[in-house]
C-alpha cells in the first residue's frame, strides 16, 4: 500500500467533511445532548427572533416608532449573533473552529504544523487501513475506515 495514496484519500475525506453544510448543526445536536447551556442559548435565539417577529405589528398598532424599531432589531441581532457565537464555542473543538464550513480546503491547506493536522485528523476520522484480504486490487475506499467525528456523527 502506497502511504502517499492512503494520505491523499484521508485528506480529501476530512476536508470534504468539514466542508458539508450540515455538520455544524450534526456537531451542536451531539453536543445538545450533554450540554444544557447550548439549550439555554438556542431559547434566547428563539425570544430574539419572536421579539423581531413582533416589531413590525407594534409599528403598525403605533406603539412603537420607526426609530426605536430599527435599534431594538438591531440589539436583538446582536444578542442572535453572541449566542450563535456561544453555541459555536461549546460545540465545536477550538481545534477545528476555523475549520468547518466551505473554505475547509483553503483552511486545512493554510496548516503547516505536522503535529496539528495529525491531532485533528485523530480528532475528526480517526483512520483506520483494513486489510485488502486476497484482493490486492480492493479500491482504497472499500479498506479505509473512519471513527472519530465522523463516525459519531455517520448519517
Amino acid at each position: 500500500m502506497d502511504i502517499s495514496k492512503f494520505d491523499s484519500y484521508v485528506e480529501a475525506s476530512l476536508v470534504s467533511w468539514l466542508s458539508r453544510r450540515d455538520i455544524y448543526e450534526k456537531m451542536v445536536s451531539l453536543t445538545s445532548k450533554h450540554d444544557s447551556d447550548i439549550t439555554i442559548y438556542e431559547t434566547a435565539i428563539a425570544e430574539a427572533r419572536a421579539q423581531i417577529r413582533e416589531i413590525p405589528a407594534l409599528c403598525k398598532a403605533g406603539k412603537l416608532s420607526i426609530a426605536l424599531a430599527g435599534e431594538i432589531e438591531s440589539q436583538m441581532n446582536a444578542k442572535i449573533g453572541e449566542a450563535q457565537d456561544a453555541i459555536r464555542a461549546v460545540a465545536v473543538p477550538d481545534i477545528l473552529m476555523d475549520l468547518i464550513g466551505p473554505d475547509a480546503a483553503e483552511q486545512w491547506a493554510s496548516i503547516a504544523d505536522i503535529e496539528l493536522r495529525r491531532q485533528i485528523i485523530k480528532l475528526v476520522c480517526a483512520p483506520r487501513l483494513r486489510s485488502a484480504n486476497k484482493n490486492p486490487r480492493m479500491p482504497l475506499a472499500d479498506r479505509v475506515s473512519f471513527g472519530g467525528l465522523m463516525g459519531d456523527l455517520a448519517a
